[in-house]
């Protein structure tokens, strides 16, 4: 047999599983694809009208730069209408996942069994690449494109890797590099593929030889080659690179794995079971249906062994229940409850290591994005074998598990809208007319959450849909004394009110800003006398928040809460704190920060948090805060070098809060949370460290720590607050709401920075070149598998 790299099949098979595709993803998202509206949901604000500098205003930026299979589409944007460009998101994974499962069935079913194609094998590749793309986690993922094109690829990276590894020539470095350069798209897929890459290269070295993994390293320079324009945007973005995993929440490496079980896992659905609406009627039916799927996968290897050995499907196998494994917090043995909890141990060990750092690149989350492509071609190659004979019993059981899960994945199709979670909302004229004034300008927005606009109520989400927009960073009750600094601390060149009559008095007397627009409850303000890159004296510190806005008196300063995290170049003071806790707060080099996360969720300190009223309460009063939760009796004991030290502890105060115990083994210190609401800092002075500080928590309220540091005694003499004159600046770097990415805040002088995006767009035009070439270089080359006649 005779296969090239760009496998010349018949045109109309092309073009029919195209036209399948279509209708299929179509289908799937009918009600999303077809009803007027924007979809806002979860991370997803996009905007609802185009900025006038498409690639200025970060419609473009590192993250869709590297975006190898989308990247095409990202340089499209300006030339789609909003709602379109939306659409496509949500309508390009499906559609692109379908076809590339198809062929990538088609392609183990042809080398592996039949050595032709047939209709069987298209029937089989079909239904294959139509459950697969309703799956409930590939469903799950289609909440972020850049992450559902990853899981949608990776079939034809598995599909290319052996395809490439097959050729034994010189051609199968250029195989692997092109293949993983196809499914390299945000920092998690392109970490990924590289893990797949290598998986793949060890299973086959260990059935061949080291060749492999000569080939893999000889791929290495191509790869790099093709995407140039890839670590060219990183280099010269690093920062923004910085900022966007600092924005990544370090709570998901400790989420509550208790929930998580082996059973959930087993079935591809783990960290999303919450999410997951099985089908309505008897639920003990549709349970028990959802693991006949893997149960026939597990099952089926073992019968078949003989006829799939030389396959695939045990590495396929392998990575599925390995990650089943690794991801589960426990699992059920003869009623038994066995804690496994992987995950922890790991995370426990890096956090006391460099490593952790870039822990945010394979967050628990995500690591199904590699599962569920090996799960579904185990099934396809395991449906061909129960197939070759005429058995009516085996067919029986066939349409049994297909059947099982199409009942599994109910809620992913039938309302075409994935559940409700994908309905588009039509945006309030006055929304678009506020937007058009800004002109692309970063606008802060203050709105109570939910907007009511000619008889129709809108969720609060849309208010992202600002181009270049801040939702909220922080609780800007106090901004009517000093609206404009606190705007040009952020980079907000207009200020939006919505539904707010009484800030909206306030406001319309200050000097600084303008009253630009006004129509149904919305204003718009504009500061007057804003610049893209302008002299500060930085920001002012409140220490305890909401309480030490009495003390604000000043004109010319912007007011941070003491949640916020501020480069201590940019901190001007600290209102309400003592030199002890300027240090804490400003100076974080000078202090002992104490990690408190720690699982499992309730019985410790941990950075995860439950879903009760209180919890919501304290979040949405604090908005950007990041607290450490704990319920029942904890103590945490934690390394401090010996000496005297001011220590520090930051907490929410609540009615019926807990107490806290601090103890250096000889006295122990008790901190009360229980107070009105607010964030307060209380000291201990002189704690001496014997070389450890522990933090014991008696009681079974509840408490919320933002943080506890430590400051030497020997530290607070010899040290002055000397904040720097500083420039603030909007960065082009990301919009959609994300104040991390969306602008970066700097020391000194700056000015605007440059965009390197034409000069990676010409790059690109390299890249693109190469990639043709090579293609068209190796279509013209026809090879033999090693073991054919």
């Amino acid at each position: 047999m005779r296969i090239s790299i760009v496998n010349r099949r018949d045109i109309v098979e092309i073009v029919v599983i195209i036209v399948i595709a279509f209708a299929f993803t179509v289908l799937v998202l009918r009600n999303t694809l077809l009803t007027p509206g924007i979809v806002y949901v979860r991370d997803s604000y996009p905007d609802f009208i185009r900025c006038p500098s498409p690639f200025g205003n970060s419609q473009t930026n590192v993250v869709t730069l590297m975006d190898n299979p989308l990247f095409v589409y990202n340089l499209m944007i300006p030339f789609f209408p909003p709602e379109v460009v939306d659409k496509l998101y949500y309508f390009l994974p499906l559609f692109i996942g379908f076809i590339s499962m198809y062929f990538s069935s088609r392609y183990f079913l042809t080398k592996y069994f039949s050595r032709k194609f047939s209709l069987r094998i298209g029937v089989i590749s079909g239904i294959t690449a139509s459950l697969f793309t309703i799956s409930p986690t590939f469903m799950y993922y289609t909440y972020w494109v850049n992450y559902a094109t990853f899981v949608a690829l990776v079939p034809v990276l598995l599909a290319g890797l052996d395809l490439s590894l097959s050729l034994h020539n010189w051609k199968t470095p250029f195989g692997i590099a092109l293949f993983a350069s196809l499914s390299t798209t945000d920092p998690r897929g392109f970490l990924f593929t590289i893990i797949l890459t290598v998986i793949y290269v060890l299973f086959y070295s260990l059935r061949s030889s080291l060749r492999e993994l000569i080939y893999f390293v000889e791929a290495i320079p191509i790869y790099l080659l093709v995407n140039i324009r890839t670590f060219l945007s990183l280099f010269l973005n690093s920062r923004v690179l910085t900022s966007y995993s600092t924005s990544i929440s370090n709570s998901q490496l400790w989420l509550n794995y208790l929930t998580y079980s082996f059973e959930d896992n087993l079935r591809g659905i783990g960290l999303f079971r919450p999410f997951v609406n099985f089908f309505p009627g008897n639920f003990v039916v549709s349970y028990t249906l959802s693991f006949i799927f893997p149960f026939f996968l597990i099952v089926g290897t073992i019968f078949a062994y003989r006829k799939i050995r030389s396959t695939p499907v045990l590495l396929f196998l392998g990575i599925y229940l390995g990650l089943v494994i690794i991801l589960s917090s426990s699992v059920t043995v003869f009623g038994k409850n066995v804690t496994l909890d992987l995950i922890y141990y790991v995370n426990d060990f890096l956090v006391r290591t460099p490593f952790y750092n870039y822990m945010w690149l394979i967050l628990p989350t995500y690591l199904p994005e590699i599962m569920i492509a090996p799960f579904f071609l185990v099934f396809s190659m395991l449906a061909y074998v129960m197939t070759e004979r005429s058995n009516m019993a085996l067919y029986l059981l066939l349409m049994l598990v297909i059947t099982s899960q199409l009942v599994f994945s109910y809620s992913s199709y039938a309302t075409g809208n994935y559940a409700g979670n994908y309905v588009p909302t039509c945006i309030p004229e006055p929304l678009i007319k506020m937007a058009e004034i800004a002109n692309g300008s970063k606008i802060l927005i203050y709105s109570p959450g939910e907007i009511e606009f000619d008889g129709r109520n809108y969720s609060g989400l849309i208010e992202g849909g600002f181009p270049n927009s801040l939702v909220n960073p922080v609780n800007f009750s106090y901004i009517v004394k000093n609206p404009t600094p606190i705007m040009e601390y952020l980079g907000a060149k207009y200020m939006a009110l919505i539904d707010e009559p009484e800030m909206f008095k306030e406001i319309r007397g200050d000097p600084g800003l303008k009253l630009v627009y006004n129509q149904s409850g919305f204003a718009l303000f504009q500061d007057c006398e804003f610049s893209p890159a302008f002299r500060s004296t930085g920001a002012t510190i409140l220490a305890n928040y909401p309480q030490s806005l009495e003390f604000i008196n000043s004109s010319t300063q912007a007011y941070i809460p003491g949640y916020i995290a501020v480069p201590f170049q940019l901190v001007s003071g600290v209102l309400d704190g003592n030199i002890t806790c300027l240090l804490a707060v400003v100076y974080s080099n000078y202090s002992v920060k104490i990690p408190l996360h720690r699982i499992p969720f309730p019985y410790n300190f941990t950075a995860d948090i439950d879903g009760s009223f209180c919890t919501f309460h304290v979040l949405s009063n604090f908005p950007g805060i990041s607290v450490i939760e704990v319920v029942g009796i904890a103590k945490e004991r934690v390394k401090l070098l010996p000496g005297t030290y001011d220590v520090l502890i930051q907490y929410v105060s609540f009615p019926s809060g807990g107490i806290i115990e601090i103890s250096n083994g000889t006295l122990t210190y008790n901190v009360s949370t229980n107070s009105s609401l607010g964030i307060r800092v209380t000291e201990i002075e002189n704690y001496t460290s014997p070389g450890y500080i522990c933090l014991i928590y008696p009681d079974n309220t509840k408490v919320f720590l933002v943080r506890v540091e430590a400051v030497s005694v020997s530290a607070v003499s010899k040290i002055e607050l000397r904040p720097e004159d500083v420039c603030v600046t909007t960065n082009p770097v990301s919009n959609n709401g994300i104040p991390s990415v969306g602008y970066t805040i700097v020391t000194g002088k700056v000015t605007e920075p440059r965009s390197y995006t034409d000069y990676l767009i010409e790059v690109n035009g390299v890249t693109v070149l190469i990639v043709v070439l090579l293609f068209e270089f190796l279509s013209k080359r026809r090879v033999k598998y090693p073991n054919e006649d």
